[in-house]
């Protein structure tokens, strides 16, 4: 029996976050390991979220649900934005195997209606470029009304000057008391003689 995948938003949406779940996985879950192939241009989403040629595979702790019929694990932006990003253009290949290589799998991805881009607000279905922004709506604020005839015109404002700069004075050597000096001579000189 093939696997069926299905990318869901979580019980409580959170943008940029999904719910992967997998049906007729036929071995056991836990450390598992999974590849998304683009079929517009048989690309492989990456982890830097941009997609390559080359197979690139997500290592995830998958937990078998209640009723052992599927397995699933919660993931983030680095894998829901991308999706998102082309699934009005793309179909996604799923591809599932252990950590050692075996027991791989595939079939096609479902996008399910409701998961949003990690930077939006809310989604209308699995293409979500069709992301929706609810505005507000404009808030009417009265302003007064000014006469101009009756109101004083403002006094012009000075430019502000700039701070003046202030240039490091160097500090200058105290100078040397002469008579001092001209002091220790006569007495040393008088302890010589």
């Amino acid at each position: 029996m093939p696997i069926t995948i299905k990318l869901s938003p979580l019980a409580s949406p959170v943008p940029g976050f999904g719910f992967l779940q997998v049906r007729g996985w036929e071995h056991d879950a836990g450390n598992l390991e999974f590849a998304i192939q683009r079929n517009q241009d048989d690309y492989y989403l990456q982890h830097s979220q941009q997609w390559a040629n080359a197979p690139c595979w997500f290592a995830q702790h998958f937990v078998e649900d209640a009723q052992g019929d599927s397995i699933s694990h919660e993931v983030g932006p680095d894998i829901v934005d991308p999706l998102l990003q082309n699934s009005a253009t793309g179909v996604f290949n799923f591809r599932l195997r252990k950590p050692d290589g075996s027991g791989e799998d595939d079939n096609p991805m479902k996008l399910m209606e409701g998961l949003a881009l990690s930077g939006a607000g809310s989604a209308t279905g699995p293409g979500a470029a069709q992301t929706t922004v609810s505005l507000a709506a404009a808030s009417q604020t009265v302003l007064p009304v000014v006469d101009p005839a009756t109101s004083p015109l403002p006094e012009p404002a000075e430019p502000a000057l700039p701070d003046p700069i202030v240039e490091p004075v160097t500090p200058t050597p105290a100078p040397e008391n002469q008579n001092r000096k001209v002091l220790l001579l006569i007495i040393g000189l008088a302890l010589l003689a």
